[in-house]
């Protein structure tokens, strides 16, 4: 039996997420999306929705997945439009056939339970000509990574945490093309994909 910690912390600490998390993400994470009006967006540990802010009026539609009922709940009262869906990135509950052109987890991926099959799902459901990932983790080997590793461990939330070359590597096992790889700041990356 899986024992999903972080599932449970995220309903605990929900009411406070807000207060706690404030940033947004930043304009070069915003700009890797190169959203012109006509994507569907699937973000995967969506949360409250903090990380769609600055996106969701770049897209015809967003779907926020999340296993947190309370934390996506947060979500639907600030983005009305967007459509909440329960559930783990390892088991999109999505149909075969049914695309997004991006797929986007910001600050999520060390959180599941299974980092190399919810990257599976993501390639699963990629729009396969134009649709594209953006994955944006911290890197446990610089100091703010390092730091987010720590704290995590202390709170018992099971994460695992992966360097950009770990990432790629992880990429190649889920069957994904590696278009790009950057930090965004001292101590966050983001990994942009596509389907082989």
């Amino acid at each position: 039996m899986v024992i999903r910690i972080p599932k449970r912390f995220f309903d605990l600490i929900s009411p406070l997420y807000d207060f706690i998390i404030r940033d947004d993400p930043t304009k070069s994470i915003v700009e890797s999306l190169n959203l012109t009006g006509q994507e569907r967006v699937l973000e995967i540990g969506a949360g409250t929705g903090r990380s769609i802010a600055s996106i969701i009026a770049l897209a015809r539609r967003v779907w926020l997945l999340d296993p947190s009922q309370p934390m996506l709940q947060q979500a639907i009262q600030k983005f009305p439009t967007a459509k909440p869906v329960l559930g783990y990135a390892e088991n999109l509950p999505f149909k075969d056939g049914i695309h997004f052109d991006r797929v986007i987890a910001i600050d999520s991926l060390h959180h599941w339970d299974n980092q190399l099959e919810g990257l599976r799902e993501v390639e699963r459901v990629l729009e396969p000509k134009k649709g594209f990932s953006v994955i944006v983790e911290f890197d446990p080997s610089r100091a703010l990574g390092h730091y987010i590793k720590s704290m995590e461990k202390f709170f018992w939330m099971g994460s695992k945490f992966f360097t950009p070359k770990e990432m790629r590597r992880l990429h190649r096992k889920a069957n994904l093309h590696i278009l790009r790889q950057a930090f965004v700041d001292n101590g966050t990356y983001l990994t942009i994909s596509k389907k082989k």
